[in-house]
């Protein structure tokens, strides 16, 4: 099955700002070419405006300019005004009107974009430009949750900072660039996305082992394999980066990374998806506070040990988030335990920011003013995260498809990882991540994740929010093997070699081995060879 060509006429483009100035606006459209792509722009205006804008845009673009009416079937390569007075949605393609109610006077961006969103899905681009007030951040989070994309104009470039500036708080924004660059993001954007249907069409076609030879490149030259993730992810990376290579064809990119090597780590760092904030989905974690982590601290004895595991952990939001909420109930029961939270990701530049627990002002908006004052302190513009939560947490460099797992889990945080999988490594990851939870332990996915062949091994403790209990201990480690980058073990494959190392190898052999086993937390173990027959025992 092919998949259809690109219609660029199928993307439309919403510009919101508040009244502020037609500056930016005109800016904008000096710099934009005729393209297949409708252009509609929702602002604040004031009756002094209305009459103005049209005129002046006709100055500044060939495209023809529109006042919205109801019912309008929105073309390519035109432009339509919101009319003063009005609300605007878009269904079918088509624009409808609605007489703005004195609640709704400050929303009009909000309603429209969460509009295109529905409307228009992956195919929608949001330019949030200057303005003041809350108007635009709802509306980009829907464009973003249905795979569009959003372009901020930078703060510093205007004196109405209020809209993009909170729409940058909210984490919602691809790109925050200076006004002069908009047009330039937007034809980029688009050809991006041509490229990667062009790429997925190679790929099903008859381009499957130049495909399999850029993974193969990247897992040659770094440390990261990427051959498991779902192809989609991969090819719109691949995309993003031939398109700021000026390469068009698979071949002549493959080609560039022979000869630029550097290309294929930046590439792997496109790769890696480092998203997160704290407390992400605040119900998920009101859930894990109310029902989780009080089961888990009832069961432990004081003086006791509590271990998590967050994989992917990315920039530490999380983890701190569920350290934070673990210091709450310990404080509130009077309990002393060992906390002892291992966060792991393969992005080792994720990694370094993470473990040194400096965020920027724009937290504020997803933790209370409590929380914020009691478990961080101010710095200039960013806070920083108290020694005490700090101490709680070890930032580990790990890969969870290569690595083994970590060992006696209470609670395992595994969110919004295993969707970038495909169905055979994430039955790979879940069978590794139940094996080395405690009898009872409790996993807690991404909203959009599911156990697969595993959900009878887990009773559902919040089916909404993906948490779940242990309900069954594995004996042993199912579909899974795994390879240690840096450790190479002794060829024992057969019984029946006469070869012998000398003493001292041996006796080095042995304690690098059990070392392996104490970093991983594990209190015993079995090294066996390829019929599974024991050769060694260590630990009780």
């Amino acid at each position: 099955m092919t998949e259809p060509e690109l219609n660029k006429s199928s993307y439309i483009v919403a510009i919101g700002a508040s009244t502020g100035e037609m500056e930016t606006i005109q800016q904008l459209f000096d710099q934009l070419p005729s393209e297949d792509v409708a252009y509609i722009i929702v602002q604040h205006f004031t009756k002094d405006t209305k009459s103005l804008i049209a005129e002046l845009l006709n100055k500044h673009s060939a495209l023809k300019i529109n006042e919205a009416e109801n019912g309008m079937a929105v073309k390519p390569n035109q432009v339509y005004i919101m009319p003063v007075g009005k609300s605007m949605t878009i269904k079918n393609k088509v624009l409808h009107l609605n007489s703005s109610k004195p609640s709704q006077s400050n929303a009009q961006i909000d309603i429209f974009l969460s509009s295109l969103a529905e409307d228009q899905a992956e195919k929608s681009i949001a330019v949030i430009l200057d303005g003041m007030g809350q108007d635009g951040t709802k509306g980009t989070a829907a464009i973003k949750k249905r795979g569009g994309y959003v372009i901020v104009q930078e703060p510093s470039s205007t004196e109405f900072q209020e809209i993009p500036r909170n729409v940058i708080e909210s984490g919602n924004a691809d790109v925050v660039i200076e006004p002069h660059l908009i047009s330039t993001e937007i034809l980029s954007h688009l050809k991006a996305e041509e490229l990667k249907l062009k790429l997925s069409q190679e790929v099903l076609h008859d381009n499957e082992e130049r495909f399999t030879e850029i993974l193969n490149l990247v897992k040659q030259h770094t440390p990261l394999d990427f051959t498991n993730y779902k192809r989609p992810t991969i090819i719109r990376r691949i995309a993003i980066r031939m398109t700021h290579t000026n390469i068009e064809s698979i071949d002549e990119y493959i080609e560039y990374m022979k000869k630029n090597t550097a290309e294929l780590e930046i590439l792997a760092n496109e790769f890696l998806i480092s998203v997160t904030k704290f407390f992400r989905d605040n119900d998920a974690y009101q859930t894990l506070q109310e029902k989780v982590i009080p089961e888990i601290i009832k069961g432990k004895k004081t003086g006791g040990t509590l271990k998590i595991w967050v994989v992917g952990c990315a920039t530490g939001e999380e983890a701190y988030s569920i350290a934070i909420l673990i210091s709450e109930h310990l404080e509130k029961v009077g309990k002393e335990l060992e906390v002892k939270i291992f966060a792991s990701d393969i992005d080792k530049n994720a990694l370094a920011l993470a473990s040194k627990g400096v965020y920027n002002s724009s937290i504020k908006t997803d933790i209370s003013d409590e929380l914020l004052e009691k478990y961080f302190s101010k710095q200039n513009n960013q806070y920083k995260i108290s020694e005490d939560i700090r101490k709680m947490i070890v930032f580990a460099d790990h890969d969870i498809v290569k690595q083994p797992p970590f060992g006696k889990i209470d609670l395992i945080s595994c969110r919004n990882l295993l969707i970038y999988f495909n169905p055979i490594l994430q039955k790979r990851i879940l069978s590794s991540l139940h094996f080395c939870l405690n009898s009872k332990g409790y996993l807690f996915l991404g909203p959009s994740e599911s156990l697969g062949d595993l959900k009878e091994s887990f009773s559902i403790i919040d089916k909404k929010w993906k948490i779940y209990r242990s309900i069954e201990q594995p004996r042993f480690l199912r579909d899974t093997t795994y390879s240690t980058p840096g450790i190479t073990l002794p060829d024992i494959s057969s019984k029946k070699s006469s070869a012998k190392p000398a003493k001292s190898d041996k006796k080095a052999e042995k304690i690098s081995k059990q070392s392996i086993f104490e970093e991983l937390n594990f209190e015993a173990g079995i090294y066996v060879n390829a019929d599974f027959s024991i050769l060694e025992t260590y630990g009780n």
